[in-house]
């Protein structure tokens, strides 16, 4: 199994600023471990590390945009819509 212990790391530290995120990736997480069972999918773990981290992204979006009950700006969903790049991340 890959070792995601950096992404761990910043999950862990996403998951205690944001319930919200928190409650999100344990959700997904068995959804997929109930759907993976259901499947017969012997590497179940695997998926599941990858369900926790799929939201990764999100910690590059500033959380007054995530949590902005309102309709955003143009400027707002043009930084939602950057992708991260591996360069990026050595901020991290």
């Amino acid at each position: 199994m890959k070792n995601f212990s950096d992404f761990d790391s910043i999950i862990n530290y996403e998951s205690s600023v944001s319930h919200h995120t928190k409650m999100h990736e344990e959700n997904v997480s068995m959804i997929l471990l109930q759907l993976c069972n259901h499947l017969n999918i012997s590497n179940a773990e695997e998926y599941y590390s990858a369900a926790i981290h799929h939201d990764i992204g999100k910690m590059f979006i500033p959380r007054y945009i995530l949590h902005y009950g309102g309709k955003l700006t143009d400027r707002d969903l043009q930084h939602i819509s950057y992708r991260i790049q591996p360069q990026d991340m050595k901020h991290y």
